[in-house]
């Protein structure tokens, strides 16, 4: 896990990614336009610093397990 890099589940304005970046973080946001499978959640969790994420994205004991 990188403690610089942030995973956005669905694509923000790339205002938003300009913030992050500027601030000096690695973004790395998903490209499809769904939600993405718990597998692919949980994944990434484990990648991350942070998951900037989206009211139908379930952020369950599991993914914040992943991410530790």
């Amino acid at each position: 896990m990188s403690s610089q890099s942030v995973y956005i589940t669905r694509l923000i304005p790339e205002s938003g990614v300009a913030l992050l970046t500027g601030a000096g973080f690695a973004v790395k946001m998903n490209p499809l336009a769904r939600q993405l499978r718990r597998a692919e959640l949980l994944e990434e969790a484990g990648r991350h610093a942070a998951i900037i994420c989206q009211v139908p994205d379930a952020i369950d004991r599991d993914v914040l397990q992943a991410a530790a």
